[in-house]
């Protein structure tokens, strides 16, 4: 004899839910008239598509089916919990009307490929994940070479390297010197006397700071290594044969940075009033370290008063004076070298 179907006992179908009765027996089944609707208490496994014109829940179970949405938006939502998306044969594809526009491959090493237009297969941008997390993000012009890469950020952008190397490539091969993109970056720079009244200093036989301003801070680069250079107005006087020296000093008060670093700078063989630029290379920093260096000075003989000048705020004034550090790239035999 059949089994009697049978909602629960004594209450009649209504808007709250009521498991229904085999033989007697509660099933994993309840339903309502209007409100919840239906609910399964268990797993609940559809070979078949599911339609549904308003709203599925699952807490649980397994579909090896379609699952469609006829009626507007389709929301997957994970209520108290992960979303997860397990695919077996490894894709997990994104379409539109049936047009693949994005793939998410997560066989192996995982990628992401996003289409130039869906259903074209063709063109595409990817993002893929290699060994120890190395990443690429790449793009392919299957014709060409207009898969051009843009970044338009509404915010900061920072390149944060940990081991301080940047490199710069042409087709795979890096044309910078090795790991040294940043190469030619100015890291600091100071002028005095823009639009200021013009000033001299008379130079003295002892190493001296000319201005507690002809001074410049700085970081120092990965290579540890930069060149320092100035521009100052010099006038050697109403005497001849004179030799003006020029230092790095650690300190306002002058204090040599080493005393290889005090060189010859220019030697008047007459009256020279004339604009010196001079560069030194400052090698051993430490990388990321902040270092402030002054200009110093000295000539071999007062006579005749040699000065340095620089400065105005008229027409026919002196030249500015402008102390600048550069970054250099690392030592590499042959390409940078430092001796």
């Amino acid at each position: 004899m059949a089994n009697d179907i049978k909602l629960q006992e004594s209450f009649p179908v209504d808007e709250n839910l009521r498991p229904l009765k085999v033989g007697g027996k509660t099933t994993a089944i309840e339903t309502a008239q209007h409100g919840d609707g239906a609910k399964v208490n268990g797993d609940l496994t559809v070979t078949g598509n599911i339609r549904n014109g308003n709203v599925l829940r699952l807490s649980g179970g397994t579909m090896t089916g379609d699952l469609l949405h006829d009626n507007g938006d389709f929301l997957i939502k994970s209520k108290d919990g992960d979303l997860k998306l397990d695919a077996s044969g490894g894709d997990v594809i994104i379409s539109t009307a049936g047009d693949e526009a994005m793939t998410i491959d997560v066989s192996g090493n995982p990628n992401f490929k996003i289409w130039e237009t869906a259903g074209t297969n063709t063109d595409y941008f990817n993002i893929s994940v290699v060994t120890a997390g190395a990443t690429v993000l790449s793009t392919v012009d299957v014709a060409g070479e207009d898969g051009h890469f843009k970044l338009d950020i509404d915010g900061e952008i920072h390149f944060d390297s940990a081991s301080g190397k940047f490199k710069i490539l042409n087709n795979s091969t890096e044309f910078s010197v090795a790991d040294s993109s940043y190469a030619g970056m100015i890291l600091g720079y100071r002028t005095v006397g823009i639009n200021q009244g013009h000033a001299t200093y008379s130079l003295t036989t002892s190493f001296a700071v000319p201005d507690s301003g002809m001074t410049v801070r700085f970081i120092a680069p990965p290579s540890g290594v930069v060149e320092v250079e100035i521009q100052i107005g010099y006038d050697s006087g109403s005497s001849t044969n004179r030799i003006l020296y020029f230092g790095l000093s650690d300190n306002a008060t002058y204090n040599a940075l080493q005393a290889y670093y005090e060189q010859v700078a220019w030697k008047a063989d007459e009256t020279d009033d004339v604009t010196v630029t001079y560069k030194w290379v400052v090698t051993g920093l430490t990388p990321g370290d902040t270092y402030n260096y002054w200009l110093g000075a000295k000539i071999n003989n007062t006579t005749g008063t040699p000065k340095l000048q620089w400065g105005g705020n008229g027409a026919l004034r002196f030249q500015d004076f402008i102390m600048k550090v550069t970054a250099l790239p690392t030592a590499v035999s042959d390409f940078a070298v430092y001796g």
